[in-house]
């Protein structure tokens, strides 16, 4: 691969190739990458790994530093970095007078003492595979093509470094290549290791990205890692011309830069089509009272984390929309709603539940399914005449399940939090969990 000797500034930018890819994967995409972030350190406290980098404002110097030994790490500073918003492919240097991050080095107290030793041995240089526990093949590959040689985008070389390619000039197709070792999506914050392999098929990274994806799930990461693996298996292809990349997939395009180049190179990883990939529309979370897919996921998140909590195995959402929540919890779902498109949407795309929803006013309900759980917005009792509430509340007192109660929204708002609206319709609860979007807690008296 012929290099020319200037690079362009760095940059990296997005598109998406229509509105609802962006709704649905932009979304998707932060809470992969949010999940990642944290996986690096908790592969480290899990014992994964030796050791991690991280990127600290120096005012989270002292608090992290006290969460970190929490844990049994303890933070090394290595040095000041620029603040960079994205994926960053070289090396830079803070300058006086800019805002840095301060790059630390975590790690485990009985490798510490050896980690220190070589910093003053190599002058330094702390930061190589060993100490964060990067195969040795892949750290030797990172040494030649990025130290060594001074290519920024390794690219080019890890796909001719893979078994299964064809290479036909400038261009390298591979037709076969497992998900734990593609880091080709790697500017937009996807992958599944932290390093750069030495091939696309390279085993020890497959062994590496499996461990970090299974410690995902044991984490609570369940639908993150759903996500990481499903964008992992789309087709990509990466191209680069004159210091600008392109990397393609079915739904977005990155470009950012690369090592210049007076000719083009490609490499086309084969994996799902356009066609292959199923995008929800807009009714999803429309039909839920939400006017975007990123407020219906984070409001539904509280929900779920206090459901995982109740032992049970079926679960009843009083007003379910289309019952995407009822079904998300894993439990057996049923769902009863004014809206009869939403209803029928439901039994449409949870077949296998299909008798488990029911056209009807939550009002007219006569707690008559033998559910687990029922959850239901408390602000359904206030849009409720008083002989309704008394008579819904009537009838929640004989349930002898778990009743959870959420509120989102103009609710939330109106009364500043959940135990105030509560209190209003004569509600004791147990506040559970909340975030920007949505708050939850359990029942644990009525008041008639």
């Amino acid at each position: 691969m012929e290099k020319l000797d200037f690079q362009m500034y760095e940059f990296n930018r997005m598109a998406w190739r229509n509105d609802i890819a962006e709704e649905v994967w932009g979304y998707r995409i932060k809470r992969i990458s949010n999940a990642i972030s944290q996986l690096e350190r908790l592969s480290v406290i899990e014992g994964i790994r030796k050791g991690c980098l991280d990127y600290l404002k120096p005012s989270q110097l002292k608090t992290m530093s006290e969460e970190f030994a929490e844990y049994g790490l303890i933070p090394i500073a290595v040095n000041a970095h620029p603040v960079i918003n994205s994926y960053s492919i070289r090396e830079t240097e803070a300058n006086d007078n800019e805002p840095v991050l301060i790059r630390v080095f975590m790690t485990k107290p009985e490798y510490a003492i050896e980690i220190l030793k070589n910093y003053f041995k190599e002058k330094g240089n702390l930061v190589n595979g060993k100490y964060l526990s990067y195969p040795e093949c892949c750290t030797l590959f990172f040494e030649d093509i990025w130290q060594q040689k001074r290519y920024c985008d390794t690219t080019w070389f890890m796909a001719q470094n893979t078994k299964n390619k064809e290479k036909k000039g400038n261009c390298i197709e591979i037709k076969e290549s497992p998900i734990w070792s593609n880091t080709l999506l790697r500017w937009a914050s996807v992958r599944p290791v932290f390093h750069m392999p030495c091939s696309l098929d390279c085993e020890e990274t497959q062994e590496l990205g499996k461990k970090i994806i299974q410690l995902g799930y044991e984490k609570g990461f369940n639908e993150e890692m759903d996500w990481l693996k499903e964008i992992l298996s789309w087709r990509v292809k990466w191209s680069a011309l004159h210091g600008i990349a392109m990397i393609e997939t079915p739904l977005f395009i990155t470009v950012t830069m690369t090592d210049t180049t007076p000719d083009k190179y490609e490499v086309i990883r084969h994996g799902k089509e356009l066609e292959d990939i199923k995008l929800p529309e807009e009714w999803l979370w429309k039909d839920n009272g939400f006017s975007s897919y990123e407020g219906m996921c984070e409001s539904h998140l509280p929900l779920l984390k206090t459901i995982k909590e109740i032992k049970g195995k079926s679960i009843l959402d009083l007003g379910c929309g289309n019952g995407y929540l009822a079904y998300s919890t894993g439990l057996i779902p049923y769902g009863l709603d004014l809206n009869e498109k939403a209803i029928n949407r439901a039994k449409k795309m949870f077949s296998e539940y299909k008798d488990n929803f029911f056209h009807m006013n939550i009002s007219d309900y006569k707690w008559n399914i033998d559910t687990d759980i029922v959850v239901m917005s408390a602000g359904r009792l206030m849009e409720m005449s008083m002989e309704q509430r008394k008579q819904m509340k009537k009838n929640m007192i004989n349930y002898k399940g778990t009743i959870v109660v959420e509120s989102y929204g103009d609710w939330l708002y109106a009364y500043g939090s959940l135990e105030a609206l509560c209190d209003k319709v004569g509600l004791k609860i147990e506040k559970k969990y909340e975030n920007d979007y949505a708050s939850t807690g359990i029942v644990t008296g009525i008041i008639p």
